[in-house]
Parts: structure tokens; sequence; C-alpha cells
């Protein structure tokens, strides 16, 4: 079987821009604040792992330096 290499994801990029569709779609009032939500969901996640990491690494050097001294 073969692979799906860059350059036939090139290709397909290429030609999906070079030859448009016309597409005739309704995006109802809803979706808008919908993607606003998953927005907003994923920068709050990201930043709750960002300062769950940093934690850890502040209770690692905490518990190295103060066994130092004991």
């Amino acid at each position: 079987m073969r692979r799906f290499g860059i350059h036939t994801a090139s290709i397909i990029l290429l030609s999906i821009i070079i030859f448009p569709n016309n597409v005739c779609a309704y995006i109802n009032p809803g979706v808008g604040s919908s993607v606003f939500q998953i927005i907003i969901a994923l920068l709050v996640t990201g930043l709750f792992v960002i300062k769950q990491f940093f934690n850890k690494i502040k209770i690692f050097f905490t518990n190295l330096f103060s066994k130092r001294r004991k």
C-alpha cells in the first residue's frame, strides 16, 4: 500500500485552491457563539495545563532544595 506523501498532499491542496467549487451553505447564528465557546474553552484548558506543568516543576525544585537543608 502506498503512503500518502507531502507531494500528494500539496497537489491536492493546490487543486482545491486553483479549482474551487461554489458552495451554497447557510451558517446559522448559533454557530458563531459555539465556535467562540470552543475557542475560550481551549484557551482556558491550555492555561490550566501550563499551570499544572509549572506547579510540578516548582514542587520538584522545592523538594530538591528542602532535602539538602535537613
